[in-house]
């Protein structure tokens, strides 16, 4: 199979789910799209098991199992559960592109904990990226009105950290076992059983799952998030990441675009917002190559 078109399908599935949760917000909470969304994409991810070898937990070692959990923990609990409040705090346009910011905090980690180094190029990358994040910022800024604006957007900087820890782990673990279902569905699983336990200590009583139109929504989008990053892991195997990275990263470019036509009456975005999206893409692009 192409590593291509499945970055691109990837990138289209990454690029459709912030649209599908803002769908669903509309009448409904983040706490609860996170819930729906883990729950449809977990069912989908297991009963997909069969098409890729099955689940192969046998061949599972402690190390690798760790890193494969805390891969789980940063990308589907915390990086979702930010991500999706971003959706609801700033729109689905500006908070997918501040989630595909993740590479530059993944970069910087990188040059601490695996001891890479940053040439000239990935510097002014990391610079594009700032400064496309910073222009969305400050729109988001000027249509907060009376707000504070660091109450909109503190919280969505954590998207971004989060996400970009996420491939650390990953990497490690799979350096350890090259089995890229099996790390998915053991980091996915172990997320879902941790944030079930904290659900219902801490959550239950936040969450209202009877408006059946928003479940859908979250159900599509938990399903859209899955397929999008077993594509993502499969497309690595296929060809380089220098060339499947910049395709997955446009996604922010395919939310911008249907924010802009689906979500015209609900989010509000103009030039600066596609400059600032442009930018970071860019960015990314760059600091992958």
């Amino acid at each position: 199979m192409d590593g291509k078109l499945l970055a691109l399908a990837s990138s289209v599935c990454f690029g459709i789910n912030p649209i599908l949760i803002k769908r669903g917000l509309k009448n409904s909470s983040s706490n609860t799209a996170v819930v729906v969304s883990l729950i449809s994409g977990w069912i989908v991810l297991t009963l997909s098991a069969p098409v890729f070898g099955g689940f192969q937990l046998d061949k599972l070692t402690v190390d690798a199992t760790i890193f494969f959990v805390l891969s789980g923990v940063f990308g589907v609990i915390l990086g979702r559960v930010t991500f999706y409040w971003t959706i609801e705090k700033l729109g689905s346009s500006r908070a997918s592109t501040v989630k595909n910011s993740a590479p530059v905090i993944t970069t910087v980690l990188a040059v601490f904990v695996l001891n890479e180094s940053l040439d000239l190029l990935r510097w002014g990358a990391i610079g594009l990226v700032t400064a496309g994040l910073m222009l969305i910022g400050r729109d988001a800024n000027t249509q907060a009105k009376n707000r504070i604006v660091w109450y909109r957007v503190a919280p969505a900087v954590l998207t971004p950290l989060f996400y970009g820890m996420r491939p650390l782990f990953s990497k490690m673990g799979l350096n350890l076992l090259p089995l890229p279902f099996t790390a998915s569905f053991v980091g996915y699983s172990a997320a879902v059983l941790i944030y079930a336990c904290y659900f219902w200590i801490k959550e239950r009583d936040y969450v209202d799952i009877s408006n059946v139109r928003s479940g859908v929504w979250f159900g599509l989008g938990g399903i859209l998030q899955v397929v999008g990053l077993v594509a993502l892991y499969f497309a690595y195997e296929h060809s380089d990441i220098s060339v499947v990275y910049p395709i997955s990263a446009s996604a922010p470019l395919v939310t911008f675009l249907l924010s802009y036509t689906i979500l015209r009456n609900v989010e509000k975005l103009n030039l600066m917002d596609l400059i600032g999206t442009t930018a970071v893409v860019a960015g990314v692009i760059m600091l992958l190559n």
